[in-house]
């Protein structure tokens, strides 16, 4: 079963290659590329998220190069470890079968994944909560260098995504909690230690989370970004997230349906399913971690105020978990069944017991054999032209343009020499990272720019920058509203022209040398005329 479950994990996560980055992976890249190059984040170079997932893409940059296919590498090696860890930790409670499942179940819930959902915070968080429930239970080595261990990358998790506190909770009960206790009748709630041992252990493990946190936003305050990291994170993150409330008049309602989306009762079955078995069958001290570790990272996409899907990828290793478990007592209780019929001498109905129980397991093998022939059809696209496949990506968001993307950077391969500055007024700041040239201004893409939630103050600021930077080439996208970021109906090209310092500027020092569907390249009147090189996509 281990040997079944490790081909269909190296299977199904090899045409994850050629998934194609989304916007957000190409933010990533272009300001850990910043940053890689000597700019101080948030300072010379903004986005509002947390400083941990720039600097982890600064490296995923610097070992996989400037390539379309880097976050997809990173995120086959997250769900990789990912997988590791899951097996490190469930074997002990379910045995090799559970673990073998639960392998299978969370590789395939992984392949799954739309292409903007990869190498995102996240996963991240997915594999850091893995890697300290087994910090935290590990009985290994000395406790304190677990906890201090699990304290770092409980602060790692949080510099992530600041909504890991609230996870901190239940990874620290499933850590104090007697297990054994949960399986007396009534389940009784006990620590494994008295409570100053208790508090000792909480304090090492919060202590070195602080610690960790503390020492990192020294460290920007040190290269001066404390001003423009105070700013982004206590006073534009939260107007970011507060716009999407005062936008929604019926905010609770949506969330409820949007919890519902993105929480099908296929997803939620088999945590329910596992904990009700668990129950009844007094396992509660085998399941009980599994399912205090699921809510921890659960409750980190839950109390966030918007709901993408990708929120919850951090959650699959454990429903994963919780389906393993549900296979191993459905087995068990199959094997009781069939134990009780063959001690009535009932042998053929044991045998048909069997029967129908392949022919289950048996239902979803076609689909899967499909779907996974079809990846490997697109993998085949990717092998022999990767600008074709992603120009053609079955599934791509209409607003990330990712054959325009290609278009314009092959322009830019052809046309611009490597001193040659590039400014791109939109959001698809993968071309940045791609084309290896720097972004003119601190904002890599003008969604900080044009939103309702933006300090007025940094319009102009991004002015006189693109002035000072006088770049070459000025490249304006069109018919990207992003509604649900901005609060507004205008695309790229529409607020330029309600941008008079900006518009004028276009205006007065660039002719427009390539037309494409969704952006407009224009070149520096005084660059000369160099032989214009169409782009052709092979």
């Amino acid at each position: 079963m281990l040997a079944l479950a490790v081909i269909y994990v190296v299977l199904t996560l090899l045409p994850c290659i050629s998934t194609p980055p989304g916007r957000d992976q190409g933010t990533y890249l272009t300001v850990g590329n910043s940053l890689l190059h000597g700019k101080v984040l948030y300072r010379d170079i903004w986005d509002n998220k947390p400083p941990a997932i720039f600097y982890v893409s600064a490296a995923v940059g610097a070992v996989f190069g400037r390539v379309f296919w880097s976050p997809a590498a990173m995120d086959i090696l997250l769900a990789a470890l990912g997988c590791l860890l899951l097996y490190r930790l469930v074997r002990p409670l379910l045995g090799v079968f559970g673990a073998s499942v639960a392998l299978i179940l969370y590789a395939a819930w992984h392949s799954r994944f739309m292409y903007y959902w990869i190498a995102q915070p996240e996963m991240y968080q997915g594999v850091c909560a893995l890697g300290i429930c087994l910090l935290l239970r590990w009985q290994g080595i000395h406790w304190r260098l677990r906890y201090v261990l699990a304290g770092l990358l409980m602060a790692f998790a949080f510099l992530l995504k600041y909504t890991f506190a609230v996870a901190v909770p239940f990874l620290l009960l499933m850590a104090l909690l007697d297990m054994e206790q949960l399986g007396a009748r009534p389940p009784r709630l006990a620590l494994r230690a008295s409570w100053r041992e208790c508090l000792l252990r909480c304090g090492v493990v919060l202590g070195a989370c602080a610690a960790a946190v503390l020492l990192a936003i020294a460290g920007l305050a040190v290269q001066g970004a404390w001003p423009a990291f105070y700013e982004s994170q206590f006073v534009v993150l939260p107007r970011y997230a507060a716009e999407a409330v005062k936008y929604e008049p019926h905010y609770l309602r949506l969330a409820l349906i949007r919890l519902g989306g993105v929480l099908p009762p296929f997803v939620l079955g088999p945590l329910a399913a596992a904990a009700i078995l668990a129950y009844f069958r007094r396992n509660l001290p085998r399941f009980m971690p599994l399912l205090l570790a699921a809510f921890a990272v659960l409750s980190t996409a839950v109390v966030q105020v918007r709901f993408h899907d990708y929120y919850f990828t951090g959650c699959y290793p454990f429903l994963a978990a919780a389906g393993g478990y549900t296979a191993v007592a459905l087995l068990e209780l199959l094997q009781q069944g069939a134990d009780a019929l063959r001690r009535r001498g009932l042998r053929v109905a044991v045998v048909l017991l069997w029967v129908a129980v392949l022919n289950f397991c048996f239902l979803p093998l076609p689909d899967e054999y499909v779907r996974e022939l079809l990846r490997y059809h697109q993998l085949s696209l990717w092998c022999k032209s990767p600008a074709v496949s992603y120009a053609s990506y079955p599934g791509a968001i209409s607003v990330e343009f990712l054959d325009g993307q290609i278009e314009v950077l092959d322009y830019l391969r052809q046309n611009a020499r490597p001193e040659d500055k590039v400014f791109l007024w939109g959001s698809n700041s993968l071309v940045y990272f791609i084309s290896g040239h720097e972004p003119p201004t601190r904002f890599p893409l003008n969604l900080g720019l044009i939103s309702r939630w933006s300090p007025p103050e940094w319009l102009p600021e991004a002015a006189q920058q693109v002035e000072r930077a006088a770049p070459t080439y000025f490249i304006v996208t069109r018919g990207d509203q992003l509604r649900t970021i901005t609060y507004s109906d205008l695309d790229s090209e529409q607020f330029l022209q309600s941008f008079p310092a900006l518009r004028d500027y276009l205006a007065q020092e660039y002719v427009p040398v390539r037309h494409m569907k969704n952006f407009e390249i224009y070149r520096r009147r005084d660059a000369g005329t160099p032989q214009e090189r169409v782009p052709q996509i092979p």
